[in-house]
């Protein structure tokens, strides 16, 4: 449901609770991806680039990303297949998953797979790189 399709107030009222559904839905996936990683909040938010507060905040508090981009860093930093990273991307995003014939996302579906091969060096950082040559 859209904000200009309310009609009453109790139309905006579950409108909202269909919003904080979302965000709850992120806390528990972010959560377990975390838990799956084994990795301290610090120490994961520097490997997707992000800070401390904000991967703790996400696991504790709730909220989720503002931007695609913030996502293809959890994805990277979680160390997610491609096809993981679609799906995380239009289920909790609200975004189109990766593009294959978008340069951006050809880039990270690149580095998600040598990553995912066992490969370093293939981060966030090297998929804008990889781009930036493109």
């Amino acid at each position: 449901m859209e904000l200009s399709r309310c009609e009453t107030v109790t139309d905006v009222l579950v409108l909202l609770e269909e919003d904080c559904a979302g965000e709850d839905a992120w806390q528990t996936f972010f959560t377990g991806v975390l838990d799956a990683t084994g990795l301290s909040y610090g120490r994961f938010a520097a490997r997707c680039g992000l800070s401390k507060n904000t991967v703790k905040r996400w696991s504790l508090q709730g909220g989720a990303p503002k931007s695609r981009d913030t996502y293809l860093k959890v994805g990277f930093g979680a160390a997610m297949t491609p096809q993981a990273v679609s799906a995380m991307l239009s289920r909790y995003g609200g975004y189109c998953g990766l593009n294959p014939r978008d340069p951006f996302d050809a880039c990270c579906i690149f580095c998600l797979r040598k990553q995912a091969a066992g490969e370093r060096g293939y981060d966030y950082a090297a998929a804008e790189a990889l781009y930036r040559k493109v």
